[in-house]
């Protein structure tokens, strides 16, 4: 990095404008000077500023840097133009950032008076290719130590040496020098190893004692059954983290053990189980046997039932024969009757036969001479009919063809009369449509623009709906600094009371300490005597000693004292502090807000803190009111376009409509006149043929015809009906007779069968009641039985003998089962069926109880042997990372490793300068790693000394050889930094101050040494009051300060 340019605006000590142009001068050696106070440190600490946000001096912040001789309108700000990268490729940036700071408002409040109000703080980036970096401010500033390489810290220890901090370079102990060399070099990667290695170490020690807790809880599940084996067990587990092999042993053994009592148990329980099995199958017997018995006896008891009874159902045997006997004889007697009956029923039907005969032989004659008569009459006149019924039929034809011509015409006059109508609607329908063409053409000019109007409508509403989000953002974002703000305000109050704390305590502490002085004095001025040396001054005479106060401050007093006045100062540094960092929020919301403006360009005041503070709260309320208000407007209007719109292209389509009917019509109108002039040729024909036909016809109507016709038909078919009656009646009669004489015949006949029937059906009634047993009649009909009673009696006899059937294939089943046995005493062989099941009961407990400690036993073993051949390999793993990590993560590190090499070139390259600017007469080193002390340990300096061979502490230089050992360290750096592959290239040092603690010799090498080093393409920058500089070095800036505040000026001799 080399500086190009520098623009300072009311900043520090610079009033206006200051520019600094380093291209003057691009390499060498060159010196800022001018008096004390002049401004010449706030060059450096306007490129920290620039770069960093950050001031060269600990003691200074940014917030502060507003210069007291600016004038209200003029801007504080830092511009830092400078070039970066290897000799080829160099590439310039600018930085320009405005520190955040209380100026004057632009305009008066209310009340008249001007106030004070925060200007925010910014930064802006511009690449190598002119475009602006495009991020916050925090991404800025990670862009810009990208584009450096090193913090701010880092950069002051290697570039920039700030006044009164060059000793920090050499003092620094490894934990913070290692942070600088860390990202100088890239050695993260190695940081990333340790840490890595690290946790495996741990993981893998996290493993094995997760394996030893894990043996711990599996040995602690085995359960032990008797005495001794627990007291053995108190023993054994003692070995479970030293030795838990023998654990695993005592286990195995008392599972070895526990298994043969198991199987022991089994076999007894076997045998019970047995013996259990064969009582409960002799106690099933005998209850078996004893029903049986019980069975037998009731069966018995059965059999006697039944035998008593057996004579009634004999008797009721006799009697259903009987009945069923009297049956046959009764089925005979039915037939005799019924041949009686149908016999003196034929003998009636002969007498009504002769009566009916008479009758209709009268009827016969009396129709044949009807249709005698008939037949002349319907001769004669049928032909006339016929005739006439032909001539009505020829002219009613005739008549229809008339009628039909006469309805054609009236169908033509009807047809031309409708063409005429359509023509004539056509005509006027084409009339309105030309009209309505000619209104449609007119509105859609005069809306010719509606979908322009509405486009425009819609881009107002977007626009409108973009500011209120814009308004919405700005609004959460004004309340979000709103908050800042009194945040900043409650630290600031913080702020100064600690700083009143602090100053009460500093204050209390001087005195303490003077007074402790005083106390001192006091002690050393009991001990003179007239005549002996006083101890302070040296004076042989005393006139006025101290004397020791009452109420003297003890050490430990003041101790106390100032321990309360560094925890006061650390307390108004942490205010401060976090005063700053609300701050600084606040000003990148402010900042944010004056760039949102969503007011528009109108709106901007020519003060924005002003307006933020007073006015923005109650515009944005206004803002978002006339948005809404505004929003609602556009899209009335939106809506009144739209309908419009809608309006114009259906009235579009309605003109395109219109010209495709007036187009169609004119087609239907030509056709229209085309069919009326056929119309009125087809209507003068179908006239003449009309007037032939009304000569031809005689008939006045259709109706009447068909009323003659229907006459002639009507005489024809009642004088054919006539005839077909008296056929039917002659046809009838005839047949009536015929069937009659059939029947009388048929009759006579059955009556000759049914009078031999009758005798012999008498004869086989006779035969029955002899055949079956009955003297006569009477015994016959008391022999019969109901058809009800008959199924009882089969339904008793039936059950009966089924019962006995039964009855005695259960006697004699039962009979051959329990000869010779006897009833079983069933309570005594009950008892001992429970005896042997309580025995088997307790046995089978006495096992689970064993098997369950077995399989109890068997499963901590095998998982022991698991967990202890994982340990042998978790073991030697974590043996491995434990080396590994101790290796990389001992008292030195492997990262720190690495970066001693580094650190050895730095002292290396450091030792050639410093060899020369104190004429060997000392040289730094990098201390051993057997010497160092507790903490992390090999980035240590020592001082050497060549003449004496001895080395010593750095920390004893004294303040010369310090800033002499800081600026070759710091060169050295620069070297190892630009001749390593790496990422950064510091082309640029800085030195404040240092040069008065040398004498004039060592400082004519260090500056010789420092024109060496600006030979080639490098820039040194020396700040110093020592006058003999500025003989030695050709180039100055000098920096002059007077009353309207400080200017800078190259000088060149």
């Amino acid at each position: 990095m080399k500086p190009k340019k520098l623009v300072m605006s009311a900043f520090g000590s610079y009033a206006g404008v200051e520019t600094i142009d380093f291209e003057k001068t691009d390499h060498g050696l060159f010196l800022i000077a001018g008096d004390t106070g002049a401004g010449k440190s706030t060059i450096f600490d306007a490129i920290m500023f620039a770069l960093y946000d950050t001031m060269s001096g600990k003691e200074r912040k940014s917030n502060m840097m507003r210069s007291e001789y600016a004038e209200g309108a003029v801007e504080t700000f830092v511009e830092y133009t400078f070039s970066y990268g290897a000799a080829s490729k160099k590439e310039t940036y600018v930085v320009k950032r405005y520190p955040a700071y209380e100026r004057r408002s632009k305009r008066k409040n209310k009340n008249g008076e001007y106030s004070m109000t925060k200007q925010p703080g910014k930064v802006i980036l511009i690449l190598p290719d002119g475009k602006e970096f495009q991020g916050k401010a925090f991404e800025t500033n990670q862009k810009i130590q990208e584009i450096i390489g090193l913090n701010a810290e880092q950069f002051s220890k290697i570039a920039m040496i700030a006044q009164g901090e060059f000793q920090e370079l050499v003092m620094d102990k490894t934990g913070k020098r290692k942070e600088i060399f860390q990202q100088i070099f890239s050695t993260g990667i190695y940081e990333k190893i340790e840490k890595k290695i690290w946790e495996k170490s741990k993981a893998s020690l996290g493993a094995v004692k997760e394996n030893m807790t894990k043996i711990k809880e599996t040995a602690m599940g085995a359960e032990f059954l008797e005495e001794d084996e627990k007291e053995k067990w108190q023993e054994v587990k003692a070995f479970l983290e030293t030795e838990p092999e023998k654990v695993l042993d005592f286990l195995e053994d008392m599972a070895g053990r526990r298994k043969k009592e198991t199987a022991a148990l089994e076999k007894e329980f076997q045998e019970l189980q047995e013996r259990l099995t064969k009582s409960e199958l002799v106690y099933q017997e005998a209850v078996r046997l004893n029903q049986m018995l019980k069975e037998y006896k009731k069966v018995q008891e059965m059999k006697k039932g039944l035998d008593a009874g057996k004579e009634e159902i004999e008797q009721k045997k006799q009697k259903l024969i009987r009945s069923e006997a009297a049956g046959i004889v009764q089925k005979e007697e039915e037939q005799y009757i019924r041949i009686e009956k149908e016999h003196a029923h034929c003998l009636q039907k002969e007498e009504e036969y002769q009566k009916e005969e008479g009758v209709l032989l009268g009827k016969q004659q009396e129709a044949a001479e009807k249709q005698k008569i008939w037949k002349e009459g319907f001769g004669k006149r049928q032909p006339e009919n016929l005739q006439e019924q032909g001539r009505v039929s020829e002219e009613m034809e005739k008549y229809q063809e008339l009628q039909a011509a006469r309805e054609q015409r009236e169908e033509a006059e009807k047809q031309g009369k409708q063409l005429q109508d359509e023509i004539d609607k056509l005509l006027q329908s084409r009339e309105q449509i030309l009209q309505e063409k000619k209104e449609t053409e007119e509105w859609l000019l005069a809306n010719k623009n509606t979908e322009i109007l509405l486009e425009q409508a819609n881009h107002k509403k977007e626009a409108c709906e973009e500011q209120a989000r814009q308004l919405e953002r700005y609004g959460k974002q004004y309340s979000a600094w709103k908050r800042e703000e009194k945040k900043v305000r409650e630290w600031e109050e913080n702020v100064s009371a600690a700083v009143k704390e602090w100053e009460t305590c500093r204050h209390h502490s001087e005195e303490l300490s003077r007074a402790y002085i005083m106390a001192q004095s006091a002690f050393l001025a009991m001990e003179l005597s007239e005549g002996s040396p006083c101890p302070v001054c040296g004076s042989r005479k005393h006139p006025a000693p101290a004397k020791k106060a009452p109420d003297s401050v003890t050490k430990e007093m003041l101790s106390e004292a100032k321990k309360e006045e560094e925890q006061s100062q650390k307390k108004k540094e942490d205010s401060f502090r976090k005063m700053e960092n609300a701050a600084a929020r606040a000003d990148e919301l402010k900042k944010g807000l004056l760039e949102e403006n969503p007011f528009g360009e109108g709106e901007k005041e020519s003060d924005d803190t002003a307006f933020l503070e007073e006015k923005a709260e109650a515009r944005l309320k206004e803002a978002k009111k006339e948005n809404r208000q505004k929003t609602g407007e556009v899209q009335k209007e939106i809506e009144r376009l739209t309908k419009l719109q809608e309006e114009r292209e259906k009235r579009q389509k309605g003109l395109e409509k219109a010209v495709s009917l007036l187009e169609k019509d004119e087609k239907i109108l030509q056709g229209k006149k085309e069919s009326l002039q056929e119309n009125v040729i087809l209507k003068k024909g179908i006239e003449a043929r009309e007037h032939l036909l009304q000569e031809k016809v005689s008939i006045s109507s259709a109706e009447e015809g068909k009323k003659k016709l229907s006459k002639l038909k009507r005489e024809l078919q009642r004088m054919q009906k006539e005839g077909d009656a008296l056929e039917e009646e002659v046809t009838k009669s005839q047949k009536a007779y015929a069937a009659l004489t059939g029947n009388r015949e048929e009759n006579q006949n059955r009556m000759r069968e049914l009078a031999v029937l009758l005798k012999e059906q008498e004869q086989a009634y006779q035969d029955a009641l002899r055949a079956n047993g009955f003297p006569g009649e009477e015994e016959y009909k008391s022999a019969l039985l109901s058809a009800k009673v008959q199924a009882g009696y089969k339904k008793e006899i039936e059950k009966y003998q089924v019962q006995v059937v039964e009855c005695d294939t259960k006697l004699q089943s039962l009979a051959g089962q329990t000869e010779g046995k006897q009833e079983e005493d069933l309570e005594k062989l009950s008892g001992q069926k429970e005896e042997l099941k309580k025995q088997h009961g307790q046995k089978k407990k006495v096992l689970e109880t064993h098997s369950y400690h077995l399989q109890t036993v068997q499963r901590v073993v095998k998982r022991l042997k698991e967990l202890l051949k994982d340990r042998e390999s978790l073991v030697e793993k974590m043996k491995v990372m434990g080396s590994l990590n101790a290796a990389a993560n001992g008292k030195v590190h492997f990262q720190t490793y690495i970066l001693r090499q580094y650190f050895q070139k730095i002292i290396s390259a450091a030792n050639k300068r410093l060899a020369v600017m104190t004429e060997n007469a000392f040289l730094l080193k990098c201390r051993e790693w057997g010497s160092t002390g507790a903490g992390e340990t090999g980035l240590d300096l020592d001082v050497y000394n060549p003449v004496t061979g001895k080395l010593r502490d750095a920390h004893t230089l004294s303040g010369g050889e310090t800033f002499l050992a800081s600026l070759s360290l710091a060169l050295g750096m620069a070297d190892v930094v630009q001749n390593t592959a790496g990422k950064t290239h510091l082309d640029t040092m800085f030195i404040d101050e240092g040069f008065g603690s040398l004498s004039e010799e060592v400082r004519g090498l260090a500056v010789k040494v420092l024109l060496e080093l600006a030979g080639g393409q490098r820039l040194v920058g020396v700040i110093s009051h020592v006058s003999e500089l500025k003989e030695q070095i050709p180039d100055k800036l000098l920096v002059t300060k007077g009353n309207g505040g400080s200017k800078a000026a190259w000088v060149q001799d």
